[in-house]
């Protein structure tokens, strides 16, 4: 008979490196620990730059309109999503991970801009008096960026409208 053993990988603690000269790090997240490796670095921490694209909020979804153009007010209305603890299942909202809720709106007919508003709610109303004077028509199109007070204006969820 053969004796086995187990291998064992050597512990570290959290800000050292391991074997490979990879910084460790941790983190509790629901109660779950998790480790989180960042090499193989050939510079020290402190020299290595990011851009930043971890703060950039998501694009807003499920866009939609209510009414036509032309005939009457419109109203459209989106989903907002988030980067911060929206992964979470119950409840009826996500929270909002940014400072305060704020939406940056483009109407483009092509890439000449007709209108550009901020919102603090996720919804629009269209009046029928602004359409007339932006001189909207079906086609145009709407997109929809969150703002984050750190990042800006965030990626951009588009609709057609009719």
């Amino acid at each position: 008979t053969t004796a086995r053993t187990k291998a064992t990988r050597p512990t570290t603690k959290k800000g050292e490196t391991d074997r490979n000269n990879r910084l460790i790090t941790e983190t509790r997240k629901w109660g779950i620990l998790l480790r989180h490796f960042w090499g193989f670095l050939k510079r020290h921490l402190q020299e290595a730059a990011f851009a930043g694209e971890g703060l950039r909020p998501y694009a807003p979804v499920h866009l939609r309109q209510s009414g036509a153009l032309g005939a009457g007010d419109v109203t459209l209305r989106w989903i907002r999503r988030g980067r911060i603890d929206a992964d979470r299942w119950e409840g009826a909202e996500i929270p909002l991970g940014e400072d305060r809720e704020s939406y940056q709106l483009r109407l483009l007919r092509g890439s000449d801009l007709l209108r550009e508003t901020t919102q603090e709610q996720p919804q629009w109303l269209y009046p029928a008096a602004d359409q007339i004077a932006d001189g909207v028509q079906p086609g145009d199109r709407l997109e929809v960026a969150q703002i984050s007070a750190r990042y800006g204006a965030g990626a951009t969820a588009q609709l057609r409208l009719v």
